[in-house]
């Protein structure tokens, strides 16, 4: 203690009160604290920590020794990460906001092996009755392979070295089918027939299965396929029409048929395409294709539900035809590649370098 320069007036110095100048009660020490009462005391939640208890955005449990961060109270400016959070960005694993590498579309095409609930436009590669597939599974290889399986498809087929296993319907003098004809191997045409229509006026001849009923459409998809020529065109001296398809009849256009035709007084010379069921035809349809004396090849296509038909004209769709298309045991056809005379007293051929006919089965 000091004393003052003035008279009677005396003070305390500052930090000169010790602990032990203070009147309390109690013992002083490193866990306890001065209460307002005078007593020397150790807080609530021990040792000087904070009480237990919700502190706001903090909780606080264990005797002040566990403090939690409520949920949902700390905000994007509280991160420390780099970079500016947007809509377009996201936190990556290194504490940075950025915008993700562009991922493929969902709806994108792809080509999978199984349907994947995350997209949306896929198509799933499955085997079929002449493709198998391999999977090694991930990170090895996916094996296609194609075997012909006899047991899900039926083939007619001919080079013509020799006709077989066609039949040849043949009417009228000299009316002939031939593969034995001198010359008729052209460059690319491996063994060709020769259907002539012979001398006769209504002469003909054709190449056909074995009955004029052996093909029935309206359950399995169906192709007839050939390639000829027709040396010398139809005209009004020698009149005929050529037939290339599914017809029953061998003379004609036929009850139940889905066939190409032509002649020279129809269509202006242009090929046409006909559907008939029991004698309603959708009409002969223009192909656009003017017949000349050239080799052409013919497809025709039916579908296995029998509700459409494709004509094809040296690989290049010509028309599509989806009314009266004969369906059932009770319309079935036959199958016709060749050429029917109606006037005229000179032999009209047509040459055939194939002949193929395959439908998928179900057995």
């Amino acid at each position: 203690m000091s004393f003052k320069t003035l008279p009677r007036e005396a003070g305390i110095t500052d930090d000169s009160v010790t602990v032990a100048k203070l009147k309390a009660t109690g013992t002083p020490s490193n866990t306890t604290f001065l209460r307002g009462d005078g007593q020397w005391a150790t807080p609530a939640g021990g040792a000087g920590g904070v009480s237990d208890g919700d502190k706001g955005d903090i909780t606080v449990s264990g005797s002040g020794a566990t403090w939690t961060i409520d949920n949902g109270v700390v905000s994007l400016a509280k991160l420390s990460a780099t970079g500016t959070p947007s809509a377009s960005n996201f936190l990556r694993g290194d504490n940075t906001w950025a915008a993700p590498a562009a991922d493929a579309p969902v709806g994108a095409q792809y080509l999978t092996l199984a349907a994947d609930a995350t997209l949306t436009n896929e198509r799933v590669l499955t085997a079929g009755n002449h493709v198998t597939l391999a999977d090694a599974g991930a990170g090895g290889a996916a094996t296609l392979d194609w075997r012909y399986n006899y047991a899900k498809r039926q083939t007619v087929y001919s080079e013509m070295v020799i006709i077989q296993p066609w039949v040849s319907q043949a009417s009228g003098t000299s009316a002939a089918v031939s593969s034995t004809t001198t010359g008729l191997s052209d460059a690319d045409h491996f063994g060709v027939a020769q259907a002539t229509t012979g001398t006769t006026t209504t002469g003909r001849a054709a190449l056909s299965g074995s009955t004029i009923d052996m093909v029935t459409f309206g359950t399995i998809a169906s192709r007839i396929t050939g390639e000829f020529k027709l040396p010398n065109l139809s005209d009004a001296t020698n009149t005929y029409t050529a037939f290339f398809g599914f017809n029953d009849s061998y003379t004609a256009l036929g009850v139940d048929s889905i066939v190409f035709t032509y002649t020279h007084g129809t269509n202006s010379g242009k090929w046409q395409a006909h559907t008939r069921s029991n004698s309603t035809t959708a009409g002969g349809q223009d192909t656009g294709i003017t017949a000349d004396t050239n080799w052409h090849r013919f497809d025709i296509e039916v579908n296995a539900a029998g509700t459409e038909a494709k004509f094809y004209i040296d690989g290049t769709l010509t028309n599509t035809i989806t009314a009266n298309i004969p369906t059932g045991t009770a319309r079935a056809t036959g199958i016709i590649c060749g050429i029917v005379k109606s006037a005229g007293t000179t032999a009209r051929v047509m040459n055939i370098d194939f002949l193929a006919f395959e439908s998928e089965v179900n057995r």
